[in-house]
């Protein structure tokens, strides 16, 4: 049952030598598939416990538990096959499986007293859970095992364990492989072909760079909404803001449906300074409607406004999002909005080079992508290193699009305090909103 690639031939002559093994690569390499088969060989001979965990499990198809049924049938072990777990009917054995994030906690019960962690999808783990999992596993004769194809240079489980000397470093790809079928083959020159890029980090294991990492709203998109013009029979008014923070520009964006009808940069960090500001460009406009940053200065804005009897809807980027499994949080279900109406072209073409390159400057966060397409955004730090400078017209822009659903088109007023209290937007045909 096991005859793995001859590459991969020292993670079992040599199990006993070492603490770690970290073995990445490119796709079909069989690194999940020896591992799976080397660790069902284990638990035949002596009783030990095993934990398979990966950072995000919301069900256990997404973990091993698939690959290790499938050997079991195939080769008609003797294992009992459970809901949630696979037991060995003589040894006693015990598979078991975990994620260690859930809901935004870590959490690392039940792999205490384990003899074999298997973490596969090891680019997925981030280093404040692997500085939580490293100390709990205290067995003096533990083993750890990370499969992973890397996503960025920076990898912290790659970073932590490949230099380290009670850690066997293995990489593999397809070509070394022996096992590997025809159609992968067949597929990875097809992928060669297509992007030399994509062949190298797909199907070699290479990391992807700063460059490499998909950004959320492309340049393509948004020149894709040239030509688009939506005749609105009603009128939606709201003034969105991102408040200054640490030295930031505060920016003030005013729209009419999905246009933007005047932005405005204010170098301010006064809140009743700012609130002053947004009454007048209220006013001006004729709008009693605010979609604003409420974190750090932006709370006292949202109060001072309520106060005088504005309809302001509370921005929290941090929040949770109405559907967890699919967005990290408010700030990444906001942008995939946003992406959602460029796409549809739901939103009318604007001219401004520094909002499309603040927001073609955002990207994915790779290590948090599951089967379930689950979103979560880079660090804002990263996106201000890239752009040399805070993204707060993208930011402001972002706020003014979600917060235009909670706006009546009749009584011309928000309709709530985000994430309360919210009615169903009024659509019409052909603006979609």
């Amino acid at each position: 049952m096991l005859n793995p690639p001859p590459k991969l031939m020292p993670v079992i002559t040599r199990f006993n030598d070492f603490r770690y093994f970290l073995i990445d690569g490119g796709r079909s390499s069989a690194k999940s598939h020896t591992v799976a088969r080397f660790l069902l060989y284990l638990a035949e001979k002596k009783r030990i416990r095993i934990v398979c965990g990966r950072e995000i499990q919301n069900s256990i198809e997404e973990s091993v538990y698939t690959i290790l049924k499938d050997l079991v049938l195939k080769y008609n072990l003797n294992f009992e096959i459970q809901k949630t777990e696979i037991i060995h009917r003589v040894s006693g054995s015990a598979i078991r499986f975990r994620g260690f994030r859930e809901q935004g906690v870590i959490n690392i019960k039940g792999i205490e007293g384990v003899d074999i962690l298997w973490v596969d999808e090891a680019q997925a783990i981030t280093k404040q859970t692997l500085d939580v999992i490293i100390p709990t596993i205290r067995k003096e004769k533990a083993k750890v095992f990370w499969t992973m194809n890397r996503l960025v240079t920076d990898d912290p489980v790659y970073v932590a364990f490949f230099s380290r000397p009670d850690c066997l470093s293995i990489h593999i790809d397809y070509h070394e492989n022996p096992h590997c079928p025809q159609a992968m083959i067949e597929e990875a020159r097809i992928c060669k072909e297509k992007s030399e890029a994509d062949y190298r980090h797909i199907w070699l294991g290479e990391p992807l760079s700063d460059d490499d990492i998909p950004i959320l709203i492309t340049n393509e998109m948004i020149d894709n909404l040239k030509g688009v013009f939506h005749d609105h029979q009603f009128t939606k008014k709201i003034i969105s803001c991102d408040p200054s923070q640490g030295g930031d520009a505060c920016v003030v964006m005013v729209f009419e449906n999905t246009r933007v009808v005047e932005k405005r940069t204010l170098h301010l960090n006064d809140t009743m300074k700012i609130v002053g500001e947004l009454l007048i460009t209220a006013q001006k406009h004729g709008i009693s409607d605010f979609a604003i940053d409420a974190i750090g200065i932006g709370a006292g804005i949202c109060d001072r406004l309520q106060e005088m009897g504005k309809n302001v809807i509370r921005i929290v980027s941090s929040d949770r999002a109405t559907d967890p499994e699919r967005w990290a949080n408010l700030r990444a279900e906001m942008w995939a909005y946003l992406q959602t109406q460029i796409q549809a072209r739901e939103i009318e073409h604007f001219e401004d080079p520094e909002l499309k390159k603040q927001l073609t400057a955002v990207r994915f966060e790779p290590k948090a992508i599951n089967s379930k397409g689950f979103l979560k955004l880079e660090p804002k730090e990263k996106t201000k290193e890239r752009l040399g400078r805070s993204p707060d017209d993208a930011d402001a822009y972002v706020y003014g699009i979600w917060g235009l659903r909670d706006v009546d088109y009749f009584r011309g007023e928000a309709s709530g305090v985000y994430p309360h209290e919210r009615k169903k937007a009024v659509y019409s045909g052909a603006a979609g909103w």
